[in-house]
């Protein structure tokens, strides 16, 4: 009895185990697909090299503390306002600057982050650089009006990791620069000339006004000189862009990323009594620039920009309707200078990347391609989603944030959203499509979405992201999934499995087979020696059957059908050379006449649609699910496929006497032959002969090579557009009247849906 309760004991705690491990594997974070992995990054962190008040040392060891796994720095390359008076403005001038990059030097500033790196194995850190190209003056000193236009108006740049790179950056008040040589030249030359002309007359008549003269034109060329860091300055107004897309091509022209921060935080903070600074929200300019990387989206301003239709969503409807060339990603920016200043502290906004490996270059090229999101945080936990999805169920393809998503079908979306503590909050979920809010729910966490858009229209390209909101300072933007309504793509997987494709023969089409009422296409091919055969009556088989024999010269000769009693499978007489088709391999049935000299191809017939008899179900080499059509040779001699097209539609009659138990005919599309059919159809009895080899082509990019024939079964591989894999066989398993084909890659088998690839 003892034992009996003892077994008891161990049966029940092995039970309670193994539901523990269900359990724990239902409620692990399930990340992307289980492709990438989740990196906390916190983007816009300033050192002791600028604005900051802790060393990056001092950085680092927080980070790492926090549990950061990035940390993208943000220092300011010039912090420097200019006044000066005209037209003397470069030398008679007051100047304010703080510390920044370039004052301390771009290559100590580079050289401590990448030592500290080294350090720090748990936490990347990753250099980047906070820049104003450009600001404006207005009113003056003496009326004490003086204010800086848009000298908070900043771009950040990653990835710039060359010191001389960064010492030529095209902004004010910066270092000499070779880059506007051109520019500033003529004019230099022109005061040195005349500078050189009054220090000749000088010599040669009145020394006090050519004295007045050479000084005033010295000034002026000392002034104007053509080493300038920038080809605008600060007191001719606003310039708009400009300023702005000359660094954005600057970054671009050296490979890094940029990004515009902060574009709807106005700020004014004022410097002294007379001078004031002056900086208004510009979402709108995230419109009119081009080539950038993305903008600050989650910060402890606000979120105006993000909402459907405006300015972010304004800009993926230029992308997605080709008037812009790359689509822009959206971040969340720390904008940490001091720890607990402003309430802000290391980590209150991050950005999670999706990466491969915990590498820097991984994590630059998640930033590169909008493989993130970004969530604002008050406290230790903070919302994340596990995952985020465009689904397409046909070709069993999904696509990430950032990616691009070929579809076929219906596209079904998934996301799971969590608490990081697990906790049951109240979130407020918004789905957006092109710019429309299509979905919008308000959900206790954990949350998971499972939905199909039927409202999309199947055309063109459109896009979706998310949005979940706690409160203010406690949300989640994702970054946008794009999906490309591929034509061909739709083409091959709206065909449904009864219906066959219109197969070209000369100029002339043949109407799809309806299943109950096949017809057997007999055509009449004139030639000297052969009688003309036309499709029988039943009653009339005996007498065709006589006609049947082989003449002396080879003719495409009508096959047999089956008697009322006794229906037998038709022969052929020709002989037939296989057309590929991606839907079964028909059998060739060959004629055992005598091979003439020229070669020549009939028409290839199909299959038996005849049962043994009327209570006994029909035997056919194929299964009922696979579509079985007569396959027609595409091209023939223009001289004679006039002659079989016209005839041949002429003959389709259907049989008069009902043929018992006549199973389904599935139709199926005849793809086109890879070589043109250049054929005598008046001696057509010999098969040209085919290779053994038979490949399937790729008609996507990333198409799916699976390790078993189902949309089950894993993604192990990929193929790209146009790439042949050698076929090995077709399955018995069929998706949407598609076989599954295994081929051969390389060494290696794998899987693939028919619908997706041609068969050569």
């Amino acid at each position: 009895m003892k034992s009996k309760n003892n077994q008891f004991s161990k049966l029940k705690i092995r039970i309670a185990t193994f539901v523990g491990f269900i359990i724990l594997a239902l409620c692990l974070p399930s990340f992307a697909s289980a492709k990438y992995l989740q990196l906390d990054a916190v983007i816009g962190v300033k050192s002791r090299f600028s604005s900051g008040c802790s060393s990056v040392q001092e950085l680092a060891n927080l980070a790492q503390h926090r549990k950061i796994d990035v940390v993208l720095f943000s220092d300011n390359d010039r912090l420097s306002l200019e006044y000066g008076i005209d037209p003397f403005e470069r030398i008679f001038k007051k100047k304010r600057e703080s510390s920044s990059v370039l004052t301390s030097g771009a290559a100590p500033y580079l050289s401590e982050i990448s030592s500290n790196d080294k350090n720090f194995p748990e936490t990347l850190l990753i250099p980047a650089l906070e820049t104003a190209p450009f600001y404006f003056w207005t009113g003056n000193i003496i009326d004490k009006n003086l204010i800086a236009h848009n000298w908070s108006k900043r771009l950040l740049l990653v990835g710039l990791n060359n010191s001389a790179a960064i010492e030529q950056l095209p902004s004010l008040n910066s270092n000499f620069s070779q880059r506007y040589l051109e520019t500033y030249l003529p004019q230099f030359l022109i005061w040195v000339g005349l500078f050189l002309l009054f220090v000749i007359l000088y010599f040669k008549s009145r020394k006090r006004v050519c004295f007045f003269f050479v000084v005033i034109l010295l000034l002026l060329a000392l002034n104007d000189h053509p080493f300038q860091s920038s080809m605008f300055n600060q007191y001719e107004g606003d310039q708009g862009i400009a300023p702005y897309q000359e660094l954005i091509d600057y970054a671009s022209e050296n490979n890094a990323l940029t990004f515009w921060v902060r574009p709807e935080s106005p700020d004014n903070p004022g410097v002294g009594e007379s001078i004031g600074i002056k900086t208004e929200p510009f979402a709108k300019d995230l419109l009119s620039s081009e080539g950038y990387t993305g903008f600050e989206a989650v910060y402890d301003g606000g979120m105006e920009i993000v909402k459907p239709g405006r300015e972010w969503d304004q800009v993926l409807t230029q992308h997605i309707t080709g008037k812009r060339k790359k689509p822009i990603w959206a971040y969340g920016g720390n904008d940490l200078v001091c720890e607990g200043e402003q309430g802000r502290r290391l980590g209150g906004v991050r950005t999670i990347l999706l990466v491969r490996e915990k590498t820097q270059e991984a994590a630059l090229e998640a930033i590169t391609k909008g493989r993130m999101y970004s969530v604002a945080q008050p406290g230790d936990f903070r919302l994340s989603l596990d995952e985020f999805t465009v689904f397409d169920s046909v070709i069993g393809q999904h696509a990430e944030q950032g990616d691009v998503l070929f579809s076929t079908d219906i596209p079904i979306i998934k996301a799971k959203l969590r608490f990081s503590s697990g906790g049951h909050e109240r979130v407020k979920v918004s789905l957006i499509r092109e710019g429309k809010l299509i979905k919008r729910e308000n959900v206790t966490l954990p949350y998971q979405l499972n939905w199909s858009d039927s409202t999309v229209k199947p055309k063109g390209m459109t896009y979706y992201r998310l949005i979940a909101e706690i409160s203010p300072d406690n949300r989640l933007v994702s970054n946008p999934i794009f999906v490309n309504f591929s034509e061909s793509a739709m083409r091959v997987a709206s065909l449904p499995s009864e219906k066959i494709t219109k197969a070209k023969m000369t100029n002339e089409t043949i109407e799809p087979v309806k299943p109950l009422e096949p017809k057997i296409q007999s055509p009449q091919i004139e030639t000297p020696k052969s009688p003309e055969l036309a499709t029988p009556d039943i009653p009339e088989v005996a007498m065709i059957q006589e006609k049947m024999e082989p003449p002396k010269e080879p003719a495409v000769v009508a096959p047999k059908l089956p008697e009322a009693e006794s229906p037998k499978e038709p022969k052929v007489a020709s002989e037939i050379k296989p057309v590929p088709d991606l839907e079964a391999n028909l059998p060739v049935k060959q004629s055992e006449a005598s091979k003439p000299e020229q070669e020549n191809t009939s028409l290839q017939p199909t299959k038996s649609i005849a049962a043994n008899s009327v209570n006994e179900e029909p035997k056919m080499p194929i299964p009922i699910e696979e579509s079985k059509a007569m396959n027609v040779p595409e091209e023939l001699t223009k001289e004679e496929s006039g002659k079989v097209s016209t005839e041949m539609m002429a003959k389709l009659d259907k049989p008069k006497s009902p043929i018992a138990a006549m199973p389904k005919v599935m139709e199926v599309p005849v793809p086109k032959s890879p070589k043109p059919l250049q054929q005598n159809i008046k001696n057509a009895t010999k098969v040209v002969p085919v290779s053994s080899d038979r490949y399937v082509v790729s008609l996507i990019d990333g198409l799916t090579l699976k390790n078993g024939p189902s949309v089950k079964f894993p993604e192990v591989a990929t193929a790209k557009k146009g790439e042949r894999l050698l076929f090995v066989r077709k399955m018995d398993k069929s998706f949407n009247g598609k076989p599954w084909l295994e081929i051969k890659k390389g060494n290696q088998k794998y899987f693939v849906w028919g619908g997706l690839v041609k068969l050569e």
